[in-house]
């Protein structure tokens, strides 16, 4: 029998993810809702489970209790301090020695902030995973900037370490002594600093094992020994300090005192030097007497078209020590036998081109030349020429003459008789000596660089004007320029868009006699080379002059021999532009020779041969 089957349809419900999704996140928001307000109500005043601080177990304890619990342990750490070990030798010193600082009341803010950001989310999120994992909270330690703390540990370090010493080298006792090397040790300050806080980080007295590491001398006396044939030269050397006139020998004896050894650390070497410490002092000793010039500010004061006093702005200057030493050790191992004094450079607050409109911002010129052994009456002279040049100007494209700088030479304008070249003969006249300041100017104006339009030679070799020394190193004859108004005179030519201000400095002490010219520089590079000496020839005979009102026996030289000769130099100027010129000097002196007067009255009087002297004349 059959039976009859109901009938059934299949119904297919549609798959909807953006509500299955909604759905879930209202469902998982309620959740955290929930959870979040739970928590708020639960763990108002308490912390959450599974939370420890510093290894302590905090789990639902009050805030108020966790406070109480953390002060006790850190009053507890502050008693046993920190103890620092090292062999037999111990230090105990408490947290507040040592500058560290744990600070109860913000750890217990850290606990109670914990999981409470006010982000719902992230704070449910967070309590969350405390359900399922432990969190440990760390106090936050900064101590090892601190000066309280590192001067404790180098009181530690000042009875323990044991610095390195290298093997040196020194020579002032008289011999050379090569001192011996020794390893030394530091502590692993890095290692204390991280015990101590990861003790600290779990609220447990630290307990710290000093270690040390081997620090290995970096010279040996074995390098040091094959620096001893290189001493023996040094110590046996005299190299000259300079400083533009400045000379400061330095000899054997303080070589030998200076002498010691250095590591360069790019290198990995050890060399010789006189940068010791006798050697610096020495230096910052001399600095405080012979170079040690503060800056001077500009002064310039014009009156009728001269200047009436100007004091050009100066750099401030002092030794710079160590690269003097340093330049001083080059000398030492090389052939040379003088070396450059550096200095520290102060710029002043006023500088020259400040104080004046004319373009005189610095010198661009100086001439320099000597005097010794000259008469009063000479000197005198050269002052007064020297001092009425003083402060002139030579303004834009003009011609600078020497007779009309010094006026009339003669007693009204304070010139004093003294010996000059006249006819031939070396007679006492008024002047005698403004050839020296002529001089000086003819080699001033060659040095910067300006057209000599006027210029002779004297008429015979001046021993004054092949006076060497600072300024003037050639001590040969030709460079000098004779005046005698009105036939003959100096003239150069300011070429320049610029005024020249003619500065002299009369140096009595050391017979030295200084013309500087300040302008504007004119880029100018001016080469004077030495004069060639040619053609030269003896002295003549011997004159004599009768003289009918001495009796018979009276001699007296009234002129010196000289020898004659021809000299040449030239002077190369270099242009900005790139152009040079070229133009020769050229001198001739006469054979000179000695005369003298010699009394008559009387009697003939037979020649004599007197003795040849070289001439004090002009």
């Amino acid at each position: 029998m059959f039976q009859k089957i109901k009938s059934f349809s299949l119904r297919i419900v549609q798959y909807r993810p953006l509500q299955t999704f909604v759905l879930t996140s209202a469902i998982m928001a309620l959740l955290l809702g929930c959870i979040a307000l739970g928590e708020r109500i639960v763990f108002a005043e308490r912390s959450y489970p599974n939370i420890s601080f510093g290894g302590i177990d905090l789990s639902y304890k009050s805030f108020d209790g966790i406070k109480q619990l953390l002060d006790e342990r850190v009053t507890q750490l502050n008693e046993e301090g920190v103890t620092f070990n090292y062999g037999e030798r111990k230090w105990q010193a408490s947290l507040s020695e040592l500058g560290i600082i744990l600070d109860t009341r913000a750890y217990t803010e850290t606990i109670s902030d914990f999981a409470r950001t006010g982000n719902p989310l992230e704070d449910s999120t967070t309590i969350l995973r405390l359900l399922l994992k432990k969190d440990d909270l760390y106090p936050a330690l900064d101590f090892t900037s601190k000066d309280i703390y590192r001067a404790y540990i180098d009181t530690i370090a000042s009875a323990i370490e044991q610095p390195e010493m290298n093997a040196t080298l020194s020579a002032d006792t008289g011999s050379i002594v090569v001192s011996a090397d020794r390893n030394g040790n530091r502590m692993l300050r890095g290692y204390i600093n991280a015990a101590i806080e990861q003790a600290l980080s779990r609220l447990t007295p630290p307990v710290v094992d000093i270690r040390l590491e081997d620090i290995p001398a970096q010279v040996t006396v074995a390098e040091v020994t094959t620096l001893v044939p290189q001493a023996e030269e040094w110590i046996q050397k005299t190299v000259h300090l300079k400083y533009d006139l400045l000379d400061w020998p330095i000899t054997p004896d303080q070589i030998r005192s200076w002498l010691s050894t250095a590591y360069d650390e790019t290198t990995k070497t050890v060399h010789l030097t006189t940068n010791s410490q006798a050697g610096r002092t020495t230096m910052q000793g001399w600095s405080e007497t012979d170079l040690n010039r503060p800056p001077k500010d500009a002064i310039f004061e014009l009156t009728d078209a001269k200047v009436t006093r100007f004091e050009p702005s100066e750099d401030g200057i002092v030794i710079d020590a160590e690269l003097t030493l340093s330049h001083l050790d080059e000398a030492l191992s090389s052939s040379q036998g003088e070396a450059e004094i550096a200095v520290l450079v102060q710029e002043p607050e006023i500088k020259t081109a400040e104080v004046n409109d004319m373009g005189i911002t610095e010198r661009v010129a100086r001439g320099v030349s000597y005097f010794r052994g000259s008469s009063n009456a000479r000197m005198t002279n050269i002052r007064n020429a020297s001092d009425k040049m003083n402060g002139l100007i030579v303004e834009p494209h003009t011609e600078f003459s020497y007779n009309q700088a010094i006026g009339d030479v003669s007693t009204k304008n304070g010139f004093v008789i003294g010996l000059i070249i006249e006819k031939g003969r070396t007679v006492e006249g008024v002047g005698g000596g403004v050839c020296q300041p002529s001089t000086t100017m003819f080699r001033a104006a060659l040095d910067g660089g300006y057209p000599i339009t006027e210029r002779y030679a004297h008429a015979y070799r001046v021993h004054y004007y092949e006076e060497g020394g600072p300024g003037y190193e050639s001590g040969k004859p030709g460079i000098d320029a004779t005046v005698y108004a009105p036939s003959k005179d100096l003239k150069f030519l300011n070429d320049t868009d610029n005024h020249i201000l003619i500065l002299t400095d009369y140096d009595r002490a050391n017979y030295r006699l200084t013309i500087d010219l300040y302008s504007t520089p004119t880029g100018r590079t001016v080469t004077v080379s030495e004069p060639i000496v040619f053609n030269i020839t003896a002295a003549p005979a011997p004159e004599y002059y009768d003289v009918p009102d001495q009796p018979v026996g009276y001699l007296k030289q009234i002129d010196w021999a000289a020898g004659g000769a021809d000299t040449e130099f030239s002077r190369t100027i270099l242009f900005p532009d790139g152009t040079e010129s070229t133009e020769s000097f050229t001198s001739h002196f006469k054979a000179w020779s000695a005369k003298y007067e010699r009394g008559t009255l009387g009697a003939e009087v037979p020649a004599e041969e007197p003795p040849v002297e070289p001439a004090p004349t002009e």
